[in-house]
């Protein structure tokens, strides 16, 4: 299986940090949060690190541009259909992230890989609420 196509879930400090990284090694990004100003606290967080890699010499202005070129911003769940990774990062939540990974895997093509970037919950007790959990990791 070829990975080309990431959706991140939540836009906080690690899911922009994902998104970022994501995009910065040439994969298309939605970054999907639940209302404009988290996207937009997303998006500033992710400009901010961009603007620093190119002050310390280590980026281009160039590639900080594409890079943020290859995040979508979105609140649409449906943004992430065609995502071959998703990569839920929300807050340490059970009922949470169970909520979220239900909703994307009911979007996602079937062979999407579906992790969670959780510190604390078993990934066995998130896989098991989705059709499929053989395709769900922990990140």
């Amino acid at each position: 299986m070829s990975i080309e196509r990431v959706a991140v879930l939540g836009g906080g400090l690690m899911g922009s940090g994902i998104a970022e990284v994501s995009a910065a090694h040439g994969f298309a990004v939605a970054l999907r949060d639940i209302d404009d100003r988290a996207l937009d606290s997303a998006r500033g967080r992710i400009e901010t690190s961009l603007a620093r890699g190119v002050k310390s010499g280590k980026l281009t202005g160039e590639a900080a541009e594409e890079t943020l070129e290859r995040i979508r911003f979105t609140l649409d769940l449906d943004d992430l259909a065609d995502a071959d990774l998703v990569i839920e990062a929300v807050p340490e939540q059970v009922e949470l992230k169970v909520q979220v990974l239900s909703d994307v895997a009911a979007v996602v093509g079937g062979e999407a890989l579906i992790a969670s970037n959780t510190s604390s919950i078993p990934i066995a007790q998130l896989a098991a609420t989705i059709p499929d959990p053989r395709r769900v990791l922990g990140l």
